[in-house]
Formats: C-alpha cells, sequence, structure tokens
C-alpha cells in the first residue's frame, strides 16, 4: 500500500511539472487591416505619419514618415511568431518595427524599436462611425 502511495505522488509531481509550462493557446481575434492615427479633421488629405496596413495573405505595407531624414516605405511578408506579429521579407535602410504585439482589447498593436514605443490603432476610413 505505501508503494501505491509512493507511486501516485509521484506521478502527481510529474503532472504538475509537466503542465506548469503550458500556455493557453491565443484566441486569435486579430483583426486585418490598417493601423496608424485617423486625422480626419481636416478636409485636404495628409500623408501618413506611421501606417502599418497588415493582409490576410500574410502581406503586409508599413510606412514610417516621422522622421522626414529617414523616411519609411516598405512592403513584406508576415508572419504568427507565438503572440506577436513579425515583420520580414522587406528592404530598408533603415530600422524599423518587426515585432507587434496585439493589445487586449484586439483593437490596437504596440512594438518598440530601441526606446521608441509604438502603439497604433485600426484605423477607419474618415466619414464613417
Amino acid at each position: 500500500m505505501k508503494t501505491g502511495k509512493l507511486i501516485l505522488i509521484a506521478v502527481c509531481i510529474a503532472s504538475v511539472i509537466a503542465l506548469s509550462g503550458y500556455k493557453k493557446p491565443r484566441k486569435n481575434t486579430f483583426a486585418f487591416g490598417t493601423y496608424g492615427v485617423c486625422d480626419c479633421d481636416n478636409a485636404a488629405p495628409k500623408e501618413a505619419m506611421v501606417e502599418l496596413t497588415v493582409n490576410e495573405d500574410y502581406t503586409f505595407h508599413y510606412i514610417n514618415n516621422s522622421d522626414p531624414a529617414k523616411k519609411v516605405n516598405v512592403d513584406g511578408k508576415w508572419q504568427w511568431e507565438g503572440e506577436r506579429i513579425v515583420l520580414g521579407g522587406y528592404s530598408s535602410a533603415y530600422p524599423i518595427n518587426t515585432k507587434w504585439s496585439v493589445d487586449k482589447n484586439n483593437a490596437c498593436i504596440k512594438s518598440r524599436l530601441a526606446m521608441n514605443f509604438t502603439r497604433l490603432c485600426k484605423v477607419k476610413p474618415c466619414g464613417t462611425k
């Protein structure tokens, strides 16, 4: 009887250790489309400051005009890596934010490049509510 209890305890301990690294799979509720800053107040269209368009066919288009001396306008492929969107397959003279995390309300994405934090939200076309 003592051996049976020891085996049961060992199985319980092994189960706890094996399942402690288990992470619930992320429910993919990511909305494809354009993320940026909407400025619909002005009638004249403006050049996008920072914008990321993520398509269902695993392509993306990224624009970053925040530094006029280092404008970025690239296309490439993206993929899921854990719970992040990772951009790749592009050519740029300047570094870009390549890892984007979806925030908890699934309306915005965020990234960090060195000490520069960027948060972009789903942009609706002007005139829609």
